[in-house]
Formats: C-alpha cells, structure tokens, sequence
C-alpha cells in the first residue's frame, strides 16, 4: 500500500518536513493528497479532493479553511494555537519599541544628509536628534484585545517593561483571563480600551464572534497619536 501522502502549501519549515517523514508520511504536491498541512494560504472547497482525511493549520486561527465543508464530508481539521506565540509576541514588543523611538523615520532621515560635508552632517545629525528623540515607553498604556496564548505574553513581556496594561476579552472566561496577572486592569468594552490605550495590540482569530470587533466606532474614539498593532 503506498503511503499516506500530505500537500503542503505556503513555507513549512524543515523541522516539521522532517517529522512528517520520520512517521512514514510522504510529502508531494503533484500527488492527490490524503491531508493537506498549510499556514495562511486560503484553503478553497476546489482544492479539497475525496482523498482528503484532514487538514492542518500552522496557526491559530481557521478561518482560511470551509469549515461546514470539511464538517459535511467528516474531515478532521486541526489547529496548532500557541505554537508561535513567543515569535509573535517578540515582534509586538519590536514594534512599540520601534514605533516609539522613530527608528525608521530617523534612519531615512539619515540616509538622505548621509552625502554631505562632515561638518554640515554633525550639524544636521544635532538637528535631527530633537526630531526623532521619542519617547519612553515605561508608564505608557498599551491596550490588548484578546487574551488568549499569545495576548497573555505581551501582557506579561509589557508589564515587565513598566507599561500599564489593559485588557479585553470577548470570548476567554473572566476567571481564567484576570488570573493572568493582577496587574492587567480589565476594560468592560473595547470603546473603554481604546480610548485610555497609547499602543492597541490585537491578538483574536478571526471568527463570527471576532469579525468587525474592531470598527468605525471604535477608530472613532482612539487618541490621534495612537498605535495600533
């Protein structure tokens, strides 16, 4: 009998290549497969022929798989929530420490007087220092949407920081989400949220109790100098 063959779609890494062939799995696209491993590519009903027994997502989130589909033709769909939290989260805190000192606004800047006479650039390198000086981000207030794996890291990476953290949740329990730490104040709505927050950082799947959370209303109420993660 041949063995069971998985399709990939988008980069999967090799590690996991590796693993799928220890257990005697076989991995070819050209071939019809009997599970399907992918991240974010949009997984169409088209592409999921009869040999298909599950399907396998690289992520949290699975609304880039027909669901009631797979459910009608007795598919198993798997998810793999908090595999890369960790990444995520070092990127979120990447992003308020960039987004705070102007690195890139400031390195553009450079880059255009970079030509000039040594003298002259000293001067403008002096000028440009007060433009891009930023800010701390100690006592500032970052406001996370969605508490889940993922959430509950940059709360905890933030307050470690020095941040003040407030958090929402439409879906996790009361008793587990605030168990995270006593010092995440709990908003009682994202309008709340937004309007007390310096950095909104969304972590929530996209789903029918998740869609459109973040709307008109709620960019209506952000303070102008706001980031929205």
């Amino acid at each position: 009998m041949d063995k069971f063959n998985v399709k990939t779609y988008n980069s999967i890494s090799h590690l996991g290549l590796e693993k799928i062939k220890h257990v005697g799995l076989s991995i070819d696209s050209d071939k019809n497969a009997n599970a399907i491993l992918r991240r974010s590519h949009k997984l169409s009903i088209d592409e999921i022929k009869e040999s298909v027994h599950g399907i396998f997502r690289a992520g949290a989130g699975t609304n880039n798989i027909p669901i009631d589909y797979c459910t009608s033709k007795g598919i198993a769909v798997f998810n793999t929530p908090g595999a890369n939290a960790n990444a995520v989260k070092e990127l979120v805190i990447l992003s308020i420490l960039i987004s705070s000192r102007n690195i890139f606004r400031a390195k553009n800047s450079l880059l255009k007087i970079s030509n000039l006479p040594t003298d002259q650039f000293k001067v403008e390198v002096e000028n440009l220092k007060k433009e891009f000086v930023g800010t701390e981000i100690k006592g500032r207030t970052i406001g996370i949407i969605g508490l889940g794996k993922i959430g509950s890291l940059v709360a905890e990476s933030c307050i470690s920081l020095g941040m003040n953290v407030i958090g929402y949740d439409p879906v996790i329990s009361i008793d587990s989400a605030w168990k995270l730490s006593s010092a995440i104040v709990r908003a009682s709505s994202p309008e709340q949220l937004v309007e007390l927050s310096d950095f909104i950082s969304l972590h929530l799947p996209l789903n029918s109790s998740t869609k459109n959370i973040f709307n008109a209303n709620l960019f209506s109420k952000i303070n102008k100098d706001v980031v929205l993660l």
